[in-house]
C-alpha cells in the first residue's frame, strides 16, 4: 500500500473511531432533551387534555346497562379518529411516519397531522410508549396503542382488564423468524377471561372489512384471527408469562431447532 492508500486508511479509521460516536452521542442527548421537553408538555396539555378525553367516554358509558354494550362504545370511541398505521396502508394512505431523533427513533410524527408516537428503541425505552394519556391525546399508532387505550378506559369503567400479545413468525427455507407481534386485551366477564381485539374491531368498523364480523370479542378458545402456522406464543404483556394453551384455536406454535 503506497503512502497515498495509507493516509487514505488513517483518515477513514479517524472518521470512524471519533466523528460516528460523536454524532450518535449528540443524537442521544437530542433524543434526552425531547424527553424533559414532552415532560413538560405531558404535564401541561397531554395529560390534561387525555384526562378529559377518558373521563368524557367513561361518563358515557356508566349508566349502560350492558357490558358488551358497554365495550364495544369504549371500543368506537378509542378508533375514532385514530391513526392506525396498518389501516393507512390497507387504505392506500401509506403514511411515512418522520423521526424527531434519529438514529435513536423514539418520537415518530405523521408530518400531516403533527401526531407523535412514542416509541422504545434499541437504543433505549420511551417513557411514554403505551401511556393512556399520550395515546388519547395523539391517536397514532398501531394495535399495542389501541390495546393499552381501550384496556385502560375498560379498567377504570369498572372491568378487569390485561393487555396480551402473541409472537408471529414468518418461514424461510429451514428457519422460522419472529417478526411481528400482535396485542389485545383480555376482559373479565364473570369468573372468565373473554377477549377483546379493539383492532380487528377497527377493521370491520372503520374499514368495513366483512371477514372481521363479530370477531373481536368472544371466549379466548374462539379467537382465531391468525392462522396457526403464524402464531409463535401467546403471552400477557409485562409478565410474559405464557397462555398459548387458552387460545386452541392459534394452536401453539412449536418451533423447531432453527429459530431466530
Amino acid at each position: 500500500m503506497g503512502l497515498v492508500g495509507r493516509l487514505y486508511m488513517v483518515v477513514l479509521v479517524a472518521f470512524v473511531a471519533f466523528y460516528v460516536p460523536a454524532q450518535f452521542y449528540w443524537a442521544l442527548n437530542t433524543s434526552r432533551a425531547l424527553d424533559a421537553y414532552f415532560s413538560i408538555q405531558y404535564k401541561l396539555i397531554i395529560q390534561p387534555e387525555g384526562e378529559r378525553q377518558i373521563s368524557t367516554i367513561l361518563d358515557e358509558v356508566q349508566d349502560m346497562p350492558h357490558e358488551v354494550e358497554k365495550l364495544n362504545r369504549i371500543a368506537e370511541w378509542v378508533t375514532t379518529n385514530f391513526t392506525e398505521l396498518f389501516w393507512e396502508r390497507y387504505l392506500h394512505r401509506n403514511i411515512i411516519l418522520q423521526t424527531l431523533d434519529p438514529p435513536i427513533n423514539r418520537y415518530r410524527y405523521d408530518p400531516s397531522t403533527g401526531k407523535i408516537r412514542a416509541e422504545h428503541s434499541i437504543f433505549g425505552k420511551n417513557p411514554f410508549t403505551n401511556d393512556p394519556y399520550w395515546i388519547s391525546y395523539n391517536k397514532l399508532g398501531a394495535c399495542g396503542e389501541l390495546a393499552h387505550l381501550f384496556a385502560n378506559v375498560s379498567n377504570r369503567a369498572g372491568f378487569e382488564t390485561r393487555v396480551v400479545g402473541a409472537d408471529l413468525v414468518e418461514k424461510f427455507l429451514i428457519f422460522e423468524f419472529v417478526t411481528n407481534n400482535h396485542a389485545w386485551v383480555e376482559v373479565k366477564i364473570g369468573d372468565e377471561w373473554w377477549y377483546f381485539d379493539p383492532d380487528a374491531y377497527g377493521h370491520y368498523h372503520v374499514l368495513g372489512i366483512e371477514s372481521y364480523k363479530d370477531r373481536w370479542f368472544n371466549k379466548t378458545e374462539y379467537y382465531d384471527i391468525f392462522s396457526p402456522d403464524r402464531v409463535k406464543r401467546v403471552y400477557i404483556g409485562g409478565t410474559q408469562e405464557d397462555i398459548s394453551d387458552r387460545y386452541p384455536r392459534l394452536v401453539p406454535y412449536r418451533a423447531p431447532i432453527w429459530t431466530w
